[in-house]
């Protein structure tokens, strides 16, 4: 999400408005359900949002979001949809304009978004991880799609139960391919990261 006003969102980019107006009330509602089921072992985040930030153009998504929890197993699916009238959170419309040199947002554009992670813990302190990453934004009124695969495989090493903190080795690649007219554009890319991660009260960590 973002919090600019309409005219901020555009001078970010440095975009032209196309003959739209901010809307007079730039609000949102957002209704969510989220369970617990079966004794706590699946949780649910499914919501549906609609809002306007252009004038007389209706924003919606909708978000689906599933979590497993086992002894020594975590894991979740998230799967999400959105429809912007005009793409004013900027990701199809940045890498559209980087092919054909525009400087609008543009209309009538869809994304589509899966996401999973999976914890297994198979020593003590000890996890193995995978993360997936899928994510397509296409703009209905252009021949033009946005495809992203990521995909993410570690190891973690947490020495603290009441803490988080964790030494890990994370293994990360990311492709990117924009399509447009059926021209295909490519990018790659392979990361190695090693780390640690902690958050909370550092002196309290080792009490």
């Amino acid at each position: 999400t973002f919090d600019e006003t309409f005219d901020e969102r555009h001078s970010d980019f440095d975009y032209d408005k196309n003959g739209f107006n901010s809307a007079d009330w730039p609000l949102g509602l957002l209704f969510a359900w989220r369970g617990k089921l079966f004794d706590d072992r699946l949780r649910t985040n499914w919501s549906y949002t609609i809002s306007q930030f252009a004038d007389g153009e209706t924003n919606h998504s909708i978000g689906i979001g599933n979590k497993l929890i086992l002894p020594k197993f975590e894991g979740y699916l998230d799967l999400s949809y959105s429809h912007y009238p005009v793409d004013y959170p900027g990701v199809a419309s940045n890498s559209f304009n980087d092919l054909t040199g525009g400087n609008v947002f543009a209309q009538d554009t869809d994304y589509y978004t899966a996401v999973t992670r999976l914890d297994y813990n198979f020593l003590p302190k000890w996890f193995v991880t995978a993360k997936g990453i899928y994510e397509r934004s296409k703009i209905d009124d252009e021949d033009f799609h946005r495809d992203h695969i990521g995909g993410l495989i570690g190891l973690e090493y947490k020495p603290f139960k009441k803490h988080m903190m964790k030494l890990f080795t994370y293994y990360y690649y990311n492709f990117q391919r924009l399509d447009l007219d059926g021209a295909d554009d490519d990018f790659n890319q392979s990361i190695f990261a090693f780390g640690v991660l902690f958050t909370g009260d550092v002196l309290q960590a080792f009490k």
